[in-house]
């Protein structure tokens, strides 16, 4: 018995930001790297600096020093610049197994692991820089931490969490779920409250990265599902129900100061002026950088900042990956003859002859024996999770992401035709699970009942 798995091949670092002179232990490099897999790739983190104006600086790359082999997570969200520009928190696995929040002075080659975590962590900031949130989505529970390590304080249980903000008067914003409104908890603890409402009128199913305006009670966030341009970006307030749309985006949003939002938006980290008072955009978009690709939790921001004016963006590049074959112990026994790219998890057909792919957007047919790849899908949007048919003639597989509502599709799986609309179903997430002669059965989220399996028949 053999299975096929994608590695990690060349870890080439063209494209990545050059760094300047910074001190660092020789060997112990760990750049930062958005990977599509996750694998045994070693990437790095590169930190851009802009102005308040908006004219570039030198760019800065800064090596996170954590131990050998480290994995980072697929999200923005985990590595994140303190209000005074000073440090930046990250969290990361090691090759145990172990998850761990660590925190790096911008001054220093050495990176302190403050606590244990469950799991990876979405991470915010204190106001004043010495305390950190972290939305641990290993145990699911809203804690915080000094900037020293000790034992983190659970403040929620339960908080699958997707972004938070923490305000100058003590209160503490945060998506708790992956669906569902924000909650409001006090720093010191508590009973969580209710902050927003979902509009049923426009199909909302969750709330998500939520970001403090200065005045500490109005706030931006995001709604859940996407249209095609994008994500709703709202402003609320702690004192209202009422909420204003601002804008729709590729991303959350991020306030900078003197009066920006940072927000992705057609493969570019883009900048805009903010009226914070008038909860009103002004001027023009501008482009700042390329934007590192796409993340793997539906509206993560795609920059942070510090309150100086500091504007930071992750750049990253996806790794170089092979597809070979191992046996049931693990050892090697062939690598296929492809070109090294950003292959993702392959999905064998019935018959072992092929398999599906997916590499950047798309997806694609590899032939096993012959090891020729042909590109089933163009069609400029996000494509993944595929499943064969029993038969092997067709393949279901996920489409939208970033670009609208994600939704299933079902297509020949020699590329032939048009890919086909299985249903459109309120769930968020669609994702296919198996295929079977019973039927078909996918996944998806619902705002009534969290995650669901569904079955459907497919007919001929």
């Amino acid at each position: 018995m053999h299975e096929l798995r994608a590695i990690a091949g060349s870890s080439s670092q063209s494209g990545v930001l050059p760094p300047v002179a910074l001190p660092r232990r020789a060997g112990n490099r760990l750049p930062w790297m958005i990977a599509a897999v996750s694998v045994l790739a070693a990437a790095g983190i590169a930190f851009a600096l802009v102005s308040r104006e908006l004219a570039p600086k030198r760019p800065v790359q800064l090596s996170l020093t954590v131990p050998e082999q480290a994995r980072f997570p697929p999200y923005a969200s985990a590595a994140v610049i303190s209000p005074d520009g000073r440090a930046v928190a990250f969290s990361a696995q090691d090759s145990s197994g172990g998850f761990s929040l660590w925190r790096q002075s911008l001054d220093s080659p050495e990176a302190i692991r403050l606590a244990r975590t469950a799991g990876y962590c979405v991470i915010f900031w204190s106001p004043d820089s010495r305390t950190i949130g972290i939305l641990d989505i290993g145990d699911g529970n809203l804690k915080t931490i000094g900037i020293e390590g000790g034992t983190p304080v659970t403040l929620h249980a339960g908080a699958n969490g997707r972004g938070g903000s923490w305000n100058r008067r003590g209160v503490i914003l945060f998506a708790p779920a992956t669906q569902g409104p924000l909650l409001r908890i006090s720093a010191s603890g508590g009973e969580p409250a209710q902050a927003t409402w979902l509009d049923s009128t426009r199909h909302e199913a969750a709330h998500r990265f939520p970001y403090f305006l200065p005045d500490g009670a109005h706030f931006l966030f995001a709604a859940l599902p996407p249209g095609p341009e994008g994500f709703d970006i709202h402003a609320g307030s702690l004192s209202s129900r009422a909420v204003r749309k601002i804008m729709t985006a590729g991303s959350a949003v991020t306030y900078a100061e003197p009066g920006y939002l940072l927000f992705r938006r057609g493969g570019k980290v883009m900048s805009q002026r903010f009226d914070a008072g008038r909860l009103k955009l002004t001027g023009d978009p501008v482009a700042i950088a390329d934007a590192p690709p796409i993340s793997e939790m539906d509206s993560d921001p795609v920059a942070n900042a510090s309150r100086d004016g500091l504007m930071v963006y992750l750049v990253g590049q996806l790794p170089e990956t092979q597809l070979e074959w191992i046996d049931r112990s693990g050892g090697l026994r062939n690598t296929l003859s492809l070109p090294a790219g950003g292959w993702g998890r392959p999905e064998l057909s019935p018959d072992d002859r092929y398999a599906v792919v997916p590499k950047g957007d798309d997806l694609w047919r590899v032939d096993l024996a012959r090891s020729v790849a042909v590109r089933l899908t163009s069609n400029g949007s996000a494509n993944f999770a595929p499943v064969w048919s029993p038969d092997g003639a067709r393949i279901a597989f996920t489409m939208g992401g970033q670009r609208g509502r994600e939704e299933i599709f079902i297509m020949n799986s020699d590329g032939s035709g048009e890919a086909q609309l299985l249903a459109t179903i309120g769930d968020l997430f669609k994702s296919p699970e198996d295929w079977t002669e019973a039927g078909f059965v996918f996944s998806g989220i619902s705002p009534a009942t969290f995650r669901d399996l569904c079955q459907c028949r497919c007919r001929d």
